[in-house]
């Protein structure tokens, strides 16, 4: 064999092997101790290993840091010269504590609603999944992603115990194991890092290409998979925003992609206000929104609630006032009536909401498949769930009367209370 040939394979060799080594150099802090990512503690769980392969060379490139939660649900992306960390993590717990009681685990049976998949005269059932290439992925994707196992448990964590699915490999299946995946959370320094990761994203998952291409336009982002979200610190003419909220409502949508999958719109956006205003009595974050968000706004939404169902005592709510908002866009009525719904259910029905979101995530499974001419299916991405599907979930949980009955607990409600993030 050539000497010559031979050296090149000896350099490219050495090369790779110190890229290798300057990705593990990345800090990695588990319970307090500091890890480089190629000696990550034994007791760390297999999700959060993933999680941390995922982003290494990301991190590596652009000189970030990774620091993990109590139980390794979720891994915190900052800046090597930030100390966000120290104070992100206590609001990361408190987001989790506050989750975990309003929307729990559920092994509730589900409530069937109204099939929107309706095959053809005489055709076959669905067999197995069709692999699917995605080429147009809107704003925050929400679709599933391939099966993980479940992370291994550790002192004082909740693992879940739900059996594995079928694995799902296309785009908005929402086929997944509940609770199975570490959730990364990456506070960008500047819009120069988000885009720098927008494109190691596409590297790494082709089929997010055409999503990363266009999600530079706005600052920050949820996904599914891989599952992260991410802010912007500091952004050219950034106002009138809050670093704490913006953790606690895309970190609050994680936990709903992780949990439950992909919801509604209105559902995802809902829970997300709801923690805002649980965390302080305020909301700051208002995704594809362009006006400017004036002071008085952040905490005006249970009062403008109150006075408008008391002049419609008369015209209950209606569901196409929640679903007709489209995703990626901003419907400030409907946002306002999202965030009001999902509040009052929480203060008069807690106990309903996660069965009522397990339907959602079952009706989906079941109904966003296309079947092919030779029996196989995939998932349809933009299936949305039919009006009147969304409101037999909602009456099968909440009552006959649920719309009326949140217009008529909207209506006596001035200062907006409800349950706060300890």
């Amino acid at each position: 064999m050539n000497a010559r040939f031979l050296l090149s394979l000896g350099l490219a060799g050495v090369l790779l092997a110190t890229e290798v080594r300057a990705e593990d150099k990345v800090a990695v802090t588990w319970h307090g101790k500091r890890y480089d990512a190629a000696t990550l503690p034994a007791d760390l769980p297999d999700s959060a290993r993933a999680a941390v392969a995922e982003w290494r060379a990301w991190a590596h490139k652009a000189e970030y840091q990774m620091e993990f939660d109590a139980t390794g649900r979720v891994l915190l992306l900052t800046a090597e010269k930030s100390s966000r960390a120290e104070s992100a993590l206590p609001i990361v717990a408190r987001a989790e504590g506050w989750f975990d009681d309003l929307l729990p685990l559920t092994n509730a049976v589900p409530i069937q609603a109204p099939s929107a998949a309706i095959p053809a005269k005489g055709a076959k059932p669905p067999q197995k999944p069709a692999a699917k290439k995605t080429e147009d992925i809107p704003e925050d994707p929400e679709g599933a992603p391939p099966v993980l196992a479940p992370p291994k448990a550790t002192p004082g964590s909740k693992t879940s115990t739900a059996k594995p699915e079928a694995a799902a490999t296309a785009w908005g299946s929402g086929s997944f194991v509940p609770d199975s995946r570490t959730a990364v959370l990456i506070a960008f320094a500047n819009e120069k890092d988000q885009e720098s990761a927008l494109a190691h994203l596409s590297n790494q998952h082709p089929e997010l290409a055409t999503w990363a291409a266009k999600a530079g336009t706005d600052l920050g982002f949820v996904i599914e998979n891989p599952l992260v979200a991410a802010f912007v610190e500091s952004a050219s003419g950034q106002e009138e925003w809050s670093p704490e909220h913006e953790i606690v409502n895309r970190l609050v949508r994680l936990f709903l992609l992780s949990r439950f999958g992909q919801m509604p719109n209105w559902v995802t956006h809902g829970v997300a206000w709801e923690a805002e205003t649980a965390f302080d009595g305020s909301i700051w974050v208002y995704p594809y929104r362009s006006e400017f968000v004036y002071t008085v706004e952040h905490a005006a939404w249970p009062l403008d609630l109150a006075h408008e169902f008391q002049d419609r005592a008369k015209k209950p709510l209606q569901i196409e006032e929640l679903t007709r908002w489209a995703r990626g866009t901003w419907d400030g009525t409907s946002a306002r009536h999202a965030f009001g719904f999902v509040h009052a259910l929480a203060a008069t029905k807690k106990p309903a909401l996660a069965g009522i979101l397990a339907d959602f995530r079952a009706h989906r499974d079941e109904n966003n498949k296309k079947l092919g001419d030779d029996g196989t299916w995939t998932r349809n991405a933009e299936w949305e769930s039919p009006p009147a599907a969304q409101l037999a979930i909602l009456r099968a949980r909440a009552g006959d009367n649920v719309l009326a009955d949140v217009g008529n607990w909207l209506a006596k409600q001035g200062g907006g209370k409800t349950q706060s993030v300890r």
